[in-house]
């Protein structure tokens, strides 16, 4: 009965979509966890999140990834609008040559008082994970965040900003303010802001959303995700430190999803 409704090979390209995602997030996982000291954010971890930014939610299109702010915004309304640049005039301002690592933005329905249309963005901030997630790291998420928040053409009531700093681990500073948020029951959350959050979100957070996603479908399944890890892990079996974690980046690059 299920076979007339779709086809065998529907349902094997489903279960390899997922095992595809699964062997990206083995992929990541090694290289946060068990390369740390020879892996880097723009080597490694940028170019896997950029072609996999699905890791940060399935709503979302690339804007930009690791462009200087000014061009960030410029592809940003872009996408959105399909202008040929940014009408209004940037502040002149020395963050135009701040760096964002992701800049990934969509718009979608989100029902408000007068059932308008609610556009939310997500900015990403990602750092090598040998670095510690601090007061430090989040001020510059804090400073992009300020940037776009003086941007008259991106500070709309109808806009939503998330700002999100990836590292392994948090520091007792980003903890407290964990607490200073948890009545708004949002995982991350360490600031708000009018229409603006900022998250600090660790890799294990990332990973543990995923794998709660898709729990039922692959209890289901009974999918062996210890051999798909260890199948992976058997590709670089001759390699490693840096080429270690350069082939493991190559492979989860490749992967099309």
């Amino acid at each position: 009965m299920i076979l007339k409704k779709t086809s065998l090979e529907n349902i094997i390209d489903t279960i390899k979509f997922i095992e595809d995602r699964y062997k990206v997030i083995e992929l990541l996982k090694s290289i946060v966890y068990d390369l740390t000291k020879f892996a880097n954010e723009r080597d490694h971890v940028q170019k896997i999140v950029e072609s996999h930014f699905w890791l940060f939610g399935e709503q979302y299109n690339l804007a930009s990834a690791d462009q200087r702010m000014q061009k960030a915004l410029v592809r940003y309304r872009n996408i959105l609008y399909g202008e040929e640049d940014v009408t209004a005039k940037l502040n002149a301002d020395a963050e135009n040559e701040r760096r964002m690592d992701i800049f990934l933005c969509n718009t979608r329905n989100i029902e408000t008082t007068f059932e308008t249309t609610l556009e939310e963005n997500i900015v990403v901030e990602l750092k090598a994970p040998r670095v510690l997630l601090t007061k430090k790291v989040l001020r510059q998420v804090e400073d992009y965040m300020d940037y776009i928040r003086r941007q008259p053409q991106f500070n709309s009531e109808l806009r939503k900003w998330k700002f999100i700093a990836v590292c392994k681990e948090v520091d007792d500073y980003v903890k407290s303010q964990y607490k200073a948020f948890e009545d708004k029951g949002k995982v991350g959350l360490v600031f708000q802001v009018d229409n603006c959050e900022v998250y600090a979100l660790t890799w294990d957070d990332i990973f543990k959303s995923f794998e709660i996603k898709h729990k039922p479908m692959l209890e289901r399944l009974k999918y062996d995700r210890e051999r798909v890890a260890n199948e992976l892990m058997a590709e670089v079996s001759d390699t490693e430190g840096r080429e270690k974690a350069d082939t493991l980046t190559k492979i989860a690059v490749a992967e099309v999803l």
